[in-house]
């Protein structure tokens, strides 16, 4: 009576399996198969799996459609439908790998391998799954090659499934410094972001390849050295003496994003206030200013660009005058000076900073 009633049990998993099957391929609204399957239902699965071998096409993709929520259990399921023969199987089931992520990890390999996929829509979406779902350096460095690809939505995607890898190695940092030569300007962003995200590790190298980098990827390499974070810092101060003024002007916005008060920043920084470029020295005294510097240098440093030629220099330097952290009496002389300035945006900055100050009190 109790296999009787097994093989009944059994025989009924299956028909609903296969019901819903019949109802999702003729079905213009259907629901979600995650609904009615869990890990707890292996018998399903079991029938999913079956029923999906012997789908057609059109079967195949609504099933796949709806097996995002259901999550390891059927990775299995979908790493097989990687070799299926339907060029738009094998792209879904990538992109529900991808949705999955770190769960679908046992299908690495198998997408790895679908990097040669004669489809180009397939090995894109092959290349996000891989970025969604990667972890280590083997899998950064097998979408090494895909930087080259002719197509500029891979090149773009592998940039950025690089970057979500987040795993550091030569090989990796010299193909994304490459990329930063690309011909398409978001190949060149994605590849910029990724060097950013594969940490303080990267700094050494990337700091090599400043050196001898053109002067139109040098600046956009500095930049993504900040970005990594404050072990950047001892090659931003560095920088603020590189010969190409777009490094130094990136140097001095890196250094005040980073809010860097560190007694050899701010004197490198005092330093470049004489820089021969306005750009430059517009950084320089933006980033004194958002350091909060506390410098009793400062005052007599940015006295200098208080009577600067440019507008902008004089206008930016009594609202750094505002931000610093010294004595007011050091700061109010200058303030005043700037109330007879030439330009009138100068004269209602310093009328407001001495009004903050004033309050401040």
């Amino acid at each position: 009576m109790r296999a009787g009633k097994l093989v009944s049990n059994r025989c009924c998993v299956y028909t609903r399996a296969l019901v819903l099957i019949i109802w999702l391929a003729g079905s213009g609204h259907f629901q979600s198969v995650g609904a009615q399957l869990n890990d707890r239902d292996s018998q399903f699965t079991e029938a999913l799996v079956t029923a999906f071998k012997n789908a057609d096409t059109s079967v195949k993709r609504r099933i796949i459609s709806t097996l995002k929520d259901i999550g390891e259990p059927v990775v299995p399921l979908l790493t097989d439908a990687l070799d299926d023969p339907s060029e738009d199987v094998r792209r879904d089931a990538a992109v529900v790998l991808g949705d999955i992520g770190k769960p679908a990890q046992s299908a690495i390999p198998r997408l790895l391998q679908t990097l040669s996929d004669e489809s180009r829509a397939v090995r894109q979406k092959a290349v996000t799954a891989i970025g969604r779902i990667g972890d280590g350096q083997e899998a950064a460095e097998r979408l090494v090659p895909l930087l080259r690809d002719s197509s500029q939505a891979i090149r773009k995607e592998t940039a950025r499934a690089i970057g979500r890898i987040k795993a550091f190695s030569p090989e990796v940092a010299t193909a994304l410094l490459t990329g930063l030569e690309d011909n398409k300007k978001d190949v060149r962003r994605e590849c910029a972001q990724a060097l950013s995200r594969l940490g303080s590790s990267a700094i050494p190298h990337l700091r090599m390849a400043l050196s001898s980098a053109s002067q139109s990827t040098a600046p956009t390499l500095l930049r993504v050295i900040g970005d990594i974070g404050p072990e950047a810092v001892p090659v931003l101060i560095e920088a603020l003496s590189h010969p190409v003024s777009g490094v130094r002007r990136e140097a001095a916005d890196g250094l005040g994003d980073l809010r860097v008060e560190t007694p050899e920043a701010i004197a490198a920084l005092i330093s470049a206030l004489s820089d021969p470029s306005d750009r430059v020295r517009m950084e320089v005294v933006d980033a004194l200013g958002d350091a909060k510097a506390t410098s009793s240098d400062l005052p007599g440093a940015l006295k200098v660009t208080l009577r600067d030629p440019s507008d902008d220099l004089r206008q930016r330097t009594v609202e750094a005058l505002g931000e610093i952290q010294v004595a007011p009496h050091t700061v109010v002389p200058l303030l005043v000076e700037a109330l007879g300035d030439s330009d009138k945006d100068v004269r209602e900055e310093a009328a407001d900073v001495l009004k903050r100050l004033g309050a401040s009190k």
